[in-house]
C-alpha cells in the first residue's frame, strides 16, 4: 500500500505509516458539555455566519488543542532554544554538528508519538508551533535536514493534500483557535498534561514553566494596576 507522509512535525524523521483507517481521527461528538458553564463563558464576539456552526467549530477545536498544546508548548520551547543557539554560531561546521544533536533530540523525545498522531491534530500542532515560534513545519525541515528534503516531503504532502507551509491567522480563518487558545492561557480550560521524557526535554519544559510563570505574574500586575 502506498504509505502516506503524515502532516505533522516531520522536523526530524520521515514518518511513513500506513494509510489506514486507523490514522484517521474519528469525528468529533462533544455532548453533555454547556458551552455557557463556569470556564466555558464566551464573551461578546462577532459571529459569521450560523451560529450552531460556531459552537459546532469551537467545541471541536477545543476539543483537539486541550490534547496537543501542552505537546505543542515543548516542542515549541525546544526549536526556540535550537534557534537562539544557531543564531549565535558562525561556524558552518559547528551549526551542522548542533543541527545533528537537535535532531536526535527532537526525534527521541517525539518520535514515537509523531508516529501515532493523526493528520487532524497534527494540523493544530503545526498551526500551534506556528503561532509559538514563526516557523511553518517547511521551515523547520528545511532547517533541520536540508531544503531537498523539506522539497521532496512538501510534493508527497500535496498529492495528499496537505501542506507543510500551514501558518497561523488569529484574525483570520484561525480566529476561534485563537480564542480557544486565550481561554487555555487565562486558566478557564485545563489541557492535557504532556510530561518531557528526555533530559533536554525536562529541562527545556523546566525553564518553559518558570518562564511562564514570570510571564502570567507580569500579566496579573499589569491587570490589578489598571
Amino acid at each position: 500500500m502506498m504509505k502516506t507522509i503524515f502532516y505533522t512535525l516531520a522536523i526530524f524523521i520521515s514518518i511513513a505509516g500506513s494509510a489506514q483507517d486507523t490514522n484517521k481521527e474519528p469525528a468529533v461528538h462533544v455532548v453533555g458539555e454547556d458551552i455557557s458553564t463556569p470556564g466555558y463563558v464566551l464573551n461578546d464576539v462577532l459571529i459569521r455566519g450560523d451560529n450552531s456552526e460556531y459552537l459546532k467549530n469551537y467545541r471541536t477545536t477545543r476539543y483537539f488543542l486541550r490534547r496537543v498544546y501542552a505537546y505543542s508548548q515543548l516542542a515549541s520551547a525546544m526549536l526556540n532554544e535550537y534557534q537562539d543557539s544557531l543564531a549565535h554560531m558562525s561556524s558552518k561546521r559547528a551549526k551542522r554538528k548542533y543541527l545533528n544533536q537537535a535532531n536526535k533530540e527532537l526525534k527521541e523525545e517525539f518520535g514515537e508519538e509523531i508516529k501515532n498522531m493523526s493528520i487532524t491534530r497534527g494540523v493544530y500542532l503545526n498551526k500551534l508551533i506556528f503561532r509559538e515560534t514563526g516557523l511553518t513545519t517547511y521551515d523547520i525541515i528545511k532547517d533541520y535536514r536540508g531544503g531537498s528534503k523539506a522539497f521532496f516531503l512538501q510534493s508527497l504532502c500535496r498529492l495528499n493534500g496537505q501542506n507543510l507551509r500551514v501558518t497561523y491567522s488569529p484574525e483570520g480563518e484561525d480566529f476561534v483557535m485563537e480564542r480557544v487558545i486565550k481561554e487555555i492561557e487565562a486558566g478557564k480550560i485545563k489541557t492535557l498534561p504532556r510530561k518531557a521524557v528526555t533530559q533536554k526535554g525536562k529541562h527545556v519544559q523546566k525553564n518553559n514553566t518558570k518562564k511562564n510563570r514570570r510571564k502570567n505574574k507580569r500579566k496579573r500586575s499589569d491587570v490589578a494596576a489598571r
